[in-house]
């Protein structure tokens, strides 16, 4: 069995978004942020309009944000497009999410300044190392423009824990 490199990311609190609307991907996140050991607030909403008036509403913003492409009443693109066109200068990461990787989309999503992008059809072990590999990765600005993390990605990322 493959071993999980526990974050490095510990020193200071990370304040993570999660946008999804389906509840089981919510509880794997949420299992995954504690496995991994991560000094974070988390803050989960299950619509793009929730997630817009947290963002807007400065009170906290956010390191990470994960976006899901699907959600309901202002889809992910939509998000995404909107938090960089009024944040274009602020300094955190926008990984979208999607369970059908559609090139089009994904295109779309890098033009309005999204970091890197998750295939959500990975499963727990992968999605586990996918998300250390971003917190570990995204604060060292090692990702390149365009990077998709799916299955393949994650083995291989995988093989380098081993």
């Amino acid at each position: 069995m493959p071993k999980l490199i526990q974050s490095t990311v510990k020193s200071q609190k990370l304040t993570i978004f999660l946008a999804d609307s389906s509840n089981n991907y919510i509880i794997l996140f949420k299992q995954i942020i504690t496995l991994l050991n991560l000094n974070c607030e988390l803050f989960v909403c299950s619509d793009g309009e929730t997630l817009l008036n947290y963002i807007n509403s400065k009170i906290l913003f956010p390191d990470y944000i994960f976006i899901d492409i699907n959600l309901p009443k202002i889809n992910g693109v939509n998000c995404l497009s909107q938090i960089k066109t009024k944040y274009p200068s602020n300094t955190f990461y926008v990984i979208m999410m999607e369970n059908k990787l559609c090139q089009s989309t994904i295109n779309t999503c890098y033009r309005y300044g999204a970091t890197c992008f998750i295939d959500k059809l990975v499963d727990e072990e992968f999605l586990k190392n996918i998300l250390n590999y971003c917190f570990n990765n995204l604060n060292q600005n090692v990702f390149e423009k365009e990077f998709v993390l799916n299955k393949i990605v994650a083995k291989q990322i995988n093989m380098e824990m081993m």
